[in-house]
């Protein structure tokens, strides 16, 4: 008989796999609070900030120069 879960406003599940070092890491981060492994990630995905990874090349240094030079020149 399969485990019936009292969340009846949330259908999706999300799985993911971690190495030892990021679930010993997600563990620590998780005891003090006393919560479950899902509620932690719930409000830790509702404060989360999402920092874009951003890739420099020669190509992107060179446009962002050209740019820095347009902005000074005419605001």
């Amino acid at each position: 008989m399969r485990k019936k879960y009292n969340t009846p406003h949330r259908s999706r599940v999300v799985k993911t796999r971690l190495s030892e070092d990021e679930y010993a890491d997600f563990t620590a981060r998780l005891a003090p609070y006393g919560i479950s492994q899902s509620e932690f990630l719930r409000q830790a995905i509702r404060r989360a900030t999402i920092r874009p990874v951003v890739h420099v090349s020669s190509v992107n240094d060179e446009l962002l120069s050209a740019v820095g030079k347009l902005t000074a020149e005419y605001g």
